[in-house]
C-alpha cells in the first residue's frame, strides 16, 4: 500500500515539474492561489471566527495568484540568471531582507486590502502601523526557509515550496493584518446583541 502511494506521489511530482517547466507562471499562480486561500481558511478557523469571511480568503487567493505567480516567479528566475546557482546566502539575503519588507509586504497589504474593499488610505495606514512587526516576523520566519530553498529546491518547485511554507506564514500574516477588522466585527456583533 505504501509503495503504491509513494509511486503515485512521485508520478504527481513529475507531472507538476513538467507542467511548471512548460508553464512556469501559470502553474506558480494556480499553486499559490490554492495554498494561500487554504492558509486563510485555516487562519480563520484557528482563531475561531464563526462566520467565514470570504472576502478575506479571496484577497489572499488573489494575492497568491497575482504576486506569487508573476512577480515572485520572475524574481526567482532572475536570481538564478543574475547570481548563478551557488549564491544561496546572497539570494536569501536579497529575498528576505530586501524583497520581503520593501516589496512583498506592501504588495500584500495593497492587494489584499483592495480586494477586501478597503480604500488606499485605509490599507496604507494599516501598512504603516504594522510594517515593522510584519517585516520583523517575516525575516525571522523566512531566513532559514529561504536558505534551504535556494540551496536545495529546484527552480521548477520553488514557488510551490514557498507557497507551502507560506501556509504557516500567511496564517500568521492574515491573522495580524485582519485582527483589527475581526475585533470591529466582534464589537458590532456585541452591540447588536445588546440592542
Amino acid at each position: 500500500m505504501a509503495l503504491c502511494i509513494g509511486a503515485r506521489l512521485r508520478c504527481l511530482a513529475r507531472a507538476y515539474q513538467r507542467a511548471s517547466e512548460r508553464h512556469p507562471f501559470s502553474v506558480a499562480s494556480a499553486s499559490a492561489a490554492v495554498i494561500l486561500s487554504t492558509a486563510d481558511i485555516a487562519a480563520q478557523r484557528t482563531v475561531g471566527i464563526e462566520k467565514w469571511d470570504w472576502k478575506r480568503t479571496l484577497s489572499l487567493g488573489v494575492f497568491g495568484l497575482l504576486y506569487y505567480g508573476f512577480p515572485l516567479k520572475a524574481i526567482y528566475l532572475g536570481y538564478d540568471k543574475v547570481l548563478g546557482q551557488n549564491q544561496h546566502m546572497t539570494k536569501m539575503f536579497i529575498d528576505v531582507y530586501l524583497h520581503t519588507p520593501f516589496l512583498l509586504i506592501p504588495c500584500f497589504y495593497g492587494i489584499t486590502g483592495t480586494v477586501k474593499g478597503e480604500g488606499i488610505r485605509s490599507w496604507t495606514s494599516q501598512l504603516r502601523e504594522e510594517w515593522l512587526e510584519a517585516s520583523f516576523g517575516s525575516i525571522l520566519y523566512w531566513t532559514p526557509i529561504q536558505v534551504l530553498c535556494f540551496k536545495s529546491v529546484p527552480q521548477h518547485s520553488r514557488v510551490l515550496y514557498i507557497s507551502t511554507a507560506s501556509l504557516f506564514h500567511k496564517v500568521w500574516l492574515s491573522w495580524m493584518s485582519n485582527r483589527q477588522r475581526v475585533a470591529a466585527q466582534e464589537n458590532e456583533k456585541n452591540v447588536q446583541e445588546k440592542a
